[in-house]
């Protein structure tokens, strides 16, 4: 595990203690989640069944297809989705962008260390086709793919070697979304691209979860989100105490 990203989960937690227990509750944002709760499963077939005669409102979500209408195939769409073999998926990003990918996914850009991490735990390194520059510095932590192709940094990307390679998705920081270093560079030329920024705290869960669909590793992102809670949960614990040892007011 990079101890770089594990200190900075660490840093992320302690500056959100003030935040409300609430604010750690997520929908996980992918198209089939019908009852935008933290998973997929059965419960979602339920919930769309019941859309049809108006027993249950229809989620922004229940459009599991992503074709501007709900209906039994977005019931079969979930079904695929539960047995890993559905053809496209439709996800909202860590920058609120709404990406659909072809699936299986098979080639991958990599602008993001945190993206390759989590690529790499499941042993999908070898999907991996192209990295930032940073990622081909750090020949210590990354030495499977550090050699690979480059395709700029983070924040300047070669678009040439992008179009080159021809990925299946293009994994980059959501800051590096911003227009003024993505632009729209990419899209237009119909590469998603899905921005994530794991170490964030708040939302770091639902984006490897959500990480775990793309790759198709569901879960190894489950075990991945648990490895980090075990990590961060002793510090937790510390940290929500005042010098005396009794638990703080402020609370999360």
């Amino acid at each position: 595990m990079n101890k770089g990203f594990l200190f900075a989960m660490t840093i992320s937690l302690l500056s959100v203690l003030v935040l409300p227990v609430a604010a750690f509750g997520y929908t996980l944002g992918i198209f089939g989640n019908t009852n935008s709760d933290r998973t997929i499963n059965l419960e979602d077939i339920t919930y769309t069944e019941r859309i049809f005669p108006g027993l249950n409102e229809q989620s922004h979500l229940a459009e599991a297809k992503y074709d501007n209408k709900v209906n039994v195939l977005d019931i079969t769409q979930i079904e695929h989705i539960l047995l890993g073999n559905e053809k496209k998926l439709t996800f909202i990003d860590n920058a609120e962008r709404t990406v659909t990918v072809d699936k299986p996914i098979e080639i991958i850009v990599m602008l993001s260390i945190d993206s390759a991490e989590m690529v790499r735990s499941p042993g999908e390194i070898d999907k991996i086709v192209g990295v930032t520059t940073h990622i081909a510095k750090d020949t210590i932590f990354f030495p499977d793919i550090a050699l690979l192709p480059t395709v700029g940094s983070a924040f300047h990307r070669d678009r040439e070697m992008s179009l080159i390679i021809d990925p299946d998705i293009v994994f980059a920081y959501t800051s590096a979304l911003a227009p003024e270093y993505f632009g729209d560079t990419l899209e237009t030329l119909d590469i998603p691209i899905g921005g994530f920024s794991n170490c964030k705290l708040l939302t770091g869960d639902v984006q490897l979860r959500k990480q775990g669909h793309i790759i198709g590793k569901i879960d190894c992102a489950g075990e991945l989100v648990n490895f980090h809670h075990d990590c961060t949960n002793s510090i937790e614990t510390v940290v929500r105490r005042d010098n005396c040892g009794r638990e703080a007011t402020s609370g999360y």
